[in-house]
């Protein structure tokens, strides 16, 4: 058997067990949702949320309305929904590194209805629809020491979380080992200083892809607000003409052809290959397009790249924009 039909080979035995996969498990909400069991004050439940500082701006601007749950494991099933947790100690569901202690790092307080239905206990969602896959990972990141929290005592929230609905914002100190409480003003100054840059990675200012936009796993949205936020906001993205082109496949490819796209995108991101995967989308992309794009194209994502190198690029950034100049 040759190289190409062994890949051949693999390559339909995973899509063959990935189809079993899913013809195992129920219909997305076919389960009627479990009613939580949470303490109820007033009316009303409390659920947490931990963020890093600088996604506090847009959070307050445009609501907590990002969040990644995994579907399968190394399959394209992937959903965006709000992540939550009862449990008000410090713990780091996202497995964030040193920028917890050396940039900042929030706790959001947010308060429901003790009725509201669009609470749902992650633990259930995930023995439910996705074979344990997310009590295995975080299982597997406590044992690792990156405090995860509980899946039982976590939830996914099938909707947007707008900011009057966040009471209180706490940062960690890490030299007492309690969370301080911003004041009002303290907020706003916050969200003030932390306003989305004129051009930048995802809101920030490190070099970063959103590939699970690439992917089409965001726009797999429960809150019904990210392509409301991505119009409103992609003037001020760097990776903006890539991302118009990854939209569009998501939105035009179906069925096998779809499920091939995202995984060979979602494989080339978790192995750094940034060039060959933008390569890769611009080959997709004009093979089903009625308006290929070309050299204008390209100027246009390398000129947005490099007015933010000119920004806010130094020496540890050199060697990127040297690599972008490549790719464009």
């Amino acid at each position: 058997m040759t190289n190409i039909s062994k890949k051949r080979f693999a390559k339909n035995m995973k899509r063959k067990k990935l189809k079993q996969t899913r013809n195992s498990r129920p219909a997305l909400w076919s389960v009627p949702i479990p009613k939580h069991n949470l303490p109820s004050i007033g009316g009303k439940v409390r659920l947490y949320h931990y963020t890093p500082i600088d996604r506090i701006s847009s959070i307050m601007t445009y609501g907590l309305i990002k969040g990644d749950v995994l579907g399968e494991r190394n399959g394209a099933r992937n959903w965006n929904a709000p992540n939550l947790t009862s449990q008000n100690e410090f713990h780091n569901p996202a497995n964030r590194g040193n920028e917890i202690n050396e940039e900042g790092y929030l706790r959001l307080e947010i308060h429901f209805d003790e009725n509201d239905k669009n609470i749902v206990p992650f633990g259930w969602f995930d023995r439910t629809y996705c074979g344990d896959i997310n009590r295995e990972t975080i299982w597997g990141s406590n044992d690792a020491g990156n405090q995860n929290g509980d899946i039982d005592n976590q939830y996914l929230y099938k909707g947007p979380i707008f900011p009057q609905m966040i009471k209180k914002i706490s940062v960690w100190n890490k030299e007492t080992g309690y969370w301080d409480r911003y004041s009002k003003n303290e907020i706003l100054e916050l969200t003030n200083t932390q306003s989305l840059p004129t051009l930048s990675f995802c809101g920030t200012n490190k070099l970063r892809f959103d590939w699970l936009r690439m992917c089409g796993f965001s726009l797999n949205d429960w809150t019904g607000q990210i392509r409301e936020f991505y119009a409103k906001t992609d003037y001020r993205e760097v990776m903006k003409p890539l991302y118009e082109l990854t939209d569009y496949i998501n939105d035009t490819l179906k069925g096998r052809r779809l499920r091939d796209y995202q995984l060979s995108v979602q494989d080339k991101m978790l192995e750094g290959k940034g060039e060959e995967t933008i390569r890769f989308v611009i080959t997709t992309y004009n093979e089903i397009s009625k308006k290929p794009v070309g050299p204008e194209w390209m100027d246009n994502l390398r000129d947005r790249q490099l007015l933010w190198f000119e920004k806010y690029g130094d020496r540890k950034t050199l060697q990127l924009k040297n690599e972008f100049r490549k790719v464009a």
